[in-house]
């Protein structure tokens, strides 16, 4: 097996914007793959057989340098952003309430309430409008807006 490198226009240690195939999971809490646009250093100058290693934190990628997107702001080294409307994490409930019907078959391994208020109601992971929503009272808040 014969080994191809060929030099980057980046160095090692920069901090880049890059892509990985990872597990997302939608709305409903059920998994798909998708692209994921990281923001790590890169771990070697030279690219073996087309790809490179990145790091994000503690864990190493192996990315291909066509997924290889640009220079970045160091302030953004260890951020990982799914597309838009997915999740890195799936969604997950509050677990034995006493009066509150479960059943299996959650992609986290918990158990989903049954009825579609209790799912409301005992969702861990707020959602994205209500994230939304507490972001913009905290700016209200933050510019001295009065909230009605």
């Amino acid at each position: 097996m014969f080994l191809k490198s060929e030099q980057l226009n980046y160095k090692y240690g920069e901090a880049v914007k890059f892509q990985i195939w990872n597990q997302v999971y939608n709305k409903k809490g059920l998994p798909n793959y998708r692209f994921i646009e990281c923001h790590g250093y890169l771990a070697s100058s030279v690219a073996m057989n087309g790809a490179v290693w990145c790091v994000v934190g503690e864990k190493r990628y192996r990315v291909k340098t066509e997924n290889l997107l640009s220079k970045t702001d160091r302030s953004l080294v260890g951020t990982m952003n799914p597309p838009a409307g997915f999740t890195l994490k799936p969604v997950q409930y509050i677990q034995h309430i006493p009066g509150v019907e479960y059943y299996g078959g959650g992609t986290g391994g918990g158990k989903i309430p049954v009825s579609q208020e209790d799912r409301d109601r005992y969702r861990l992971n707020p959602s994205n409008t209500e994230l939304d929503e507490a972001i913009q009272k905290q700016k209200d808040l933050i510019n001295g807006k009065a909230i009605g």
